[in-house]
């Protein structure tokens, strides 16, 4: 179980609470250090919120700068093809007038050939009195007719020629120009997609960000709102216990992130016993019960602690055996009430190995000598 960061409270204690000059101390540079960390934790949220929103402000932008690009792809897609549009109509209108030209050139071979035909008939009559008079110069006429006439009908050939070749030429231009006008709308398709492919993913992103943001807001709250059940549970216990506190021997802590009830062994158990000794501390301890079955989703650890004298008789092998006895004699008694759900609970026995202060005397001795009961919020 790993429990989550909270910001310290403050509360006060009971009149008759008593310190340790160098625990007094160790709590004032706790407070100072927590106060410091609450101050952290606030402007590391405020800047992380405000990074947050420039990013959603950033991407909102983003969207809108896509969009803008987007219309104004679209209406240059649009202009390209009315251009395409009217340059088609144009040259539809250049073809007709080519087959109207062409037409009209048709109607005039054929009147040429009409009339040549006619010319041709009355040239072979004026030749029929040529060949009759049989002179050499009628005989040179008849030969420069007779050019004349193949150099028309070649100068039609060519005509016809030209027309084709005209016509083919328009009809390769149109052939590219539709081709090109595919091209540049695929072009465009392409563009498009990719600029709304951006723009769903843009999208995305903004909402990621937003959800991370509304998740932030979400563990403040949860945070605030187990701070305060903490709180609530600290002054109930302190009230409960007001007068064991006053007597000595129990002690109430506040620390970052827990709530720490401390039992010292001189009104919990005889020397080298596991056994609670009077049915005073099992009041007491039935007093701390009720408190604990009224916050049914907190984690407890029952930490068992002994000062660094060996011991070894015949119950217990050494410390680390005698605090953990220890530690599972307050959870047994602990456990008498059926309120209390026993999954909730852990013990630990840590021997000599996490004396408050150092065993160099007697005092601090017997203050190292001690059951912890410690409360931890629930886990996330």
């Amino acid at each position: 179980m790993k429990p989550l960061l909270y910001l310290p409270l403050t509360f006060p204690l009971a009149a008759a609470f008593y310190y340790t000059p160098r625990e007094y101390r160790e709590l004032e540079s706790e407070k100072y250090a927590l106060e410091l960390e609450l101050k952290h934790l606030q402007e590391r949220y405020l800047n992380e919120r405000l990074s947050f929103r420039e990013k959603i402000a950033s991407l909102e932008k983003s969207l809108e700068e896509l969009q803008k690009e987007y219309d104004e792809k679209k209406r240059q897609f649009a202009q390209i093809t009315r251009q395409n549009n009217e340059k088609i109509v144009s040259l539809e209108y250049e073809n007709q007038n080519l087959k109207l030209t062409l037409e009209n050139t048709q109607r005039e071979k054929a009147e040429n050939e009409r009339l040549s035909q006619l010319e041709l008939n009355r040239l072979r009559g004026e030749l029929a009195l040529l060949k009759q008079e049989a002179s050499a110069k009628e005989k040179a006429l008849l030969d420069e007719k007779a050019k004349s006439e193949f150099n028309l009908i070649s100068e039609i050939k060519q005509l016809k020629k030209e027309l084709f070749e005209e016509r083919e030429k328009t009809r390769r231009d149109m052939e590219e120009l539709s081709r090109q006008h595919r091209l540049k709308y695929m072009e465009l398709e392409k563009n498009n997609s990719e600029l709304q492919q951006e723009l769903w993913q843009k999208e995305a992103e903004n909402k990621k960000l937003k959800a991370k943001l509304q998740e932030l807001e979400n563990i403040k709250e949860s945070q605030r709102k187990e701070l305060e059940k903490l709180a609530e549970q600290a002054r109930a216990l302190e009230e409960k216990l007001k007068e064991e506190i006053t007597l000595g021997g129990i002690k109430l802590k506040r620390l970052k992130d827990r709530l720490v009830i401390n039992l010292e062994n001189k009104i919990l158990f005889d020397s080298g016993s596991a056994m609670l000794r009077s049915d005073e501390i099992r009041r007491t301890l039935d007093k701390i019960a009720e408190i604990l079955a009224q916050y049914g989703e907190n984690q407890i650890v029952i930490e068992g602690h002994t000062d660094d004298v060996p011991i070894r008789n015949e119950k217990f092998r050494d410390n680390w055996q005698l605090s953990t006895e220890r530690a599972m004699s307050v959870l047994y008694h602990l456990l008498r009430n059926p309120k209390l759900d026993p999954s909730r609970f852990r013990i630990l026995g840590a021997g000599p190995y996490q004396p408050l202060l150092p065993n160099t005397t007697s005092e601090n001795r017997a203050q190292n000598r001690r059951v912890d009961i410690v409360i931890y919020p629930p886990s996330p």
